[in-house]
C-alpha cells in the first residue's frame, strides 16, 4: 500500500502540546487515525486539542514520516523538552 503508521506521544516539550489537530502543520494527506488519552480511545477530529500524555497514530506516505514527527517533536535545541529543559 505504501503507507507508514507513525505513533507519537505528546510530551511537555512537544510542539503539539495544547494545539488543535488542524494546527499541527501536517499535510492534508496525513491522517490522525486514532488517539488515546488516559489509556482510553478518544475521538479524533480537527478541533481536538492535544494534551501531555496523549498518544496518536498518524497514517502518512513514506516521505511524510519526518513531517509528522516534526509536528510533535521540535528539533533538538528548539523549545523546552526533556533533553533541553530551558529551550537552548
Amino acid at each position: 500500500v505504501g503507507l507508514v503508521l507513525v505513533e507519537a506521544t505528546v510530551t511537555a516539550g512537544s510542539s503539539a502540546r495544547g494545539a488543535a489537530v488542524a494546527a499541527l502543520g501536517m499535510a492534508e494527506r496525513d491522517l490522525v487515525a486514532a488517539g488515546v488519552r488516559n489509556g482510553r480511545p478518544i475521538p479524533v477530529g480537527t478541533a481536538l486539542r492535544l494534551r501531555v500524555g496523549d498518544r496518536v497514530l498518524v497514517l502518512t506516505d513514506p516521505e511524510g514520516e519526518e513531517r509528522v514527527r516534526a509536528a510533535f517533536y521540535p528539533p533538538r535545541g528548539v523549545g523546552p523538552g526533556r533533553d533541553n529543559p530551558e529551550g537552548r
